[in-house]
């Protein structure tokens, strides 16, 4: 604790003059990691063929501790190699959401996306769209559930799913045709053979 003494004085009266004493308590700030911030990623992009499930890590925000150089408990934390935690996670109910097109913040994923929340940042995600309803462009929002600074919510996927065709199987063979020589022509219906 520091004192000092405060002269105070009149200013028609200058001869008036007393003296205060203040007591000024210096204390060190304490670390505050709130102030560290999160940078968006860039969002996924890949391309999902029907019926073959993709597996990926949800795309992660980067960390920002730029305040530590204007924010005194903040910097704080900085001292002596420390730091504050870059770590998070993606919470089960409400860290990945499905973009419906109407509804602001997303929705529940539907069936044929699932994860669990693997409690930690590395987060993995499944799509894998059943059939052909599903081709088109998809959008999902992730919210990082951080250990320190504000949760960053972002577009962490817009993937293309497609439909392609595998394989075929072919048809069996129409019945023995039989043509005799000089005779009429002879029709021979195939519709029935069907490549699957």
């Amino acid at each position: 604790m520091h004192s000092i003494q405060v002269k105070s004085t009149l200013d028609s009266y200058t001869a008036r003059t007393t003296y205060n004493q203040l007591d000024i308590t210096i204390t060190e700030v304490g670390c505050d990691c709130q102030y560290l911030l999160w940078v968006n990623p860039s969002h996924s992009t890949p391309t999902i063929a029907v019926g073959t499930p993709l597996t990926e890590n949800v795309p992660i925000p980067t960390a920002d501790d730029s305040q530590k150089t204007t924010i005194n408990d903040f910097q704080k934390c900085y001292e002596s190699s420390g730091t504050c935690a870059t770590t998070g996670s993606f919470l089960a109910s409400t860290g990945i959401k499905y973009d419906d097109g109407s509804t602001s913040g997303g929705v529940t994923l539907p069936s044929w996306i699932t994860y669990t929340s693997s409690g930690s940042t590395t987060q993995p995600i499944t799509i894998n769209p059943p059939d052909g309803t599903y081709v088109g462009t998809h959008t999902l929002f992730a919210t990082f559930t951080s250990t320190h600074g504000a949760d960053p919510t972002y577009n962490a996927f817009v993937f293309s799913v497609t439909c392609q065709v595998a394989s075929f199987a072919l048809p069996s063979n129409p019945a023995d045709v039989t043509y005799t020589l000089f005779t009429s022509s002879l029709e021979v219906d195939l519709t029935s053979l069907v490549y699957v």
